[in-house]
């Protein structure tokens, strides 16, 4: 039975993850499931998978066991930090999510697959991490079992790709002096004015 090592966060993809798994034929002999750096790797394993995990994993780990990553965005275009709100400013139409070997470079190894899914206008980047996060769980479910089955599982190398650096999101929108007063105007809780993107309505409040 293989011995693996899972690596993640303490938000549900990863949760799911780790519980799917536990159900597949292997032993889980360290998980981690926080937002700090985990430091108490086995001596030997057998696979390492990360899915959310925020950090490196040491080269000397990566030398241990093949190590695979689940990235919630279509690489080699979308590495990276914040990617889903790069995509919709960027005017995609297509997301998803990427099964990869790891090695020194974030989001820079070997892929097995990027799954891409179609989004429409109003998909907001909530939405759209989401969908990418339950599109890695699928991909995990299918490409686990057969590594841990000892199965040809392929991979080609990554080529001119893009990595978004994490950096602060100004939140502010700007816009025209009439739309401001159309705002205004319409502001009079517990009636607030609205917009609508793409068939989906905002309600737009004032911060207090």
């Amino acid at each position: 039975m293989n011995n693996v090592v899972f690596l993640g966060i303490d938000r549900p993809y990863s949760i799911n993850a780790l519980e799917e798994v536990k159900k597949m034929d292997c032993a889980v002999t360290a998980n981690h499931l926080n937002q700090n750096k985990f430091k108490s790797f086995p001596q030997s394993y057998d696979l390492g998978i990360s899915l959310g995990y925020l950090y490196k994993v040491p080269l000397k780990e990566l030398s241990k066991s093949p190590w695979i990553n689940f990235h919630p965005a279509p690489l080699p275009n979308y590495g990276g930090r914040n990617v889903a709100y790069h995509a919709i400013l960027n005017k995609e139409s297509h997301f998803g999510a990427t099964i990869h070997y790891m090695n020194e470079e974030f989001d820079g190894g070997d892929i097995i697959e990027t799954r891409k899914f179609e989004f429409s206008l109003g998909t907001t980047a909530e939405e759209l991490y989401n969908l990418a996060c339950e599109t890695s769980l699928d991909l995990l479910k299918e490409y686990i079992p057969k590594v841990l089955n000892g199965e040809r599982v392929d991979s080609v190398k990554q080529n001119n790709s893009t990595y978004y650096k994490k950096e602060p999101i100004n939140d502010f929108i700007n816009i025209k002096n009439e739309t401001k007063r159309m705002i205004t105007a319409r502001y009079c809780p517990p009636y607030y004015p609205k917009i609508k993107i793409g068939g989906k309505t905002f309600v737009i409040k004032e911060e207090k």
